[in-house]
């Protein structure tokens, strides 16, 4: 990992800007944030950071989604069916 082993030198020489951008780059949000808790002059930044981490969250809210689409699925077509007989039973 020699982009990380460059944001830590980054991280020790000061350079706390740096730093906390190659750490977002490689989604490292956890090593990001208490870099991001000293940018505090720097919006433009705190914002690429809000950005990526909500990036995060929605691949892996879709990714969820993704490994429950058969069990919905089957749910969905459960409930169908039921409503279904219980319709036909009236007729």
């Amino acid at each position: 990992m020699v982009v990380q082993d460059a944001a830590e030198l980054y991280e020790r020489a000061g350079m706390h800007e740096k730093a906390a951008t190659i750490y977002i780059q490689g989604r490292a949000f956890g090593l990001a944030a208490p870099l991001m808790a000293l940018i505090t002059h720097n919006p433009k930044m705190q914002l690429e950071f809000a950005r990526a981490k909500e990036s995060k969250l929605d691949s892996h809210c879709y990714e969820t989604l993704l490994s429950c689409q058969p069990c919905l699925c089957a749910i969905l077509i459960s409930e169908y069916l039921s409503t279904q007989s219980v319709s036909n039973s009236f007729c």
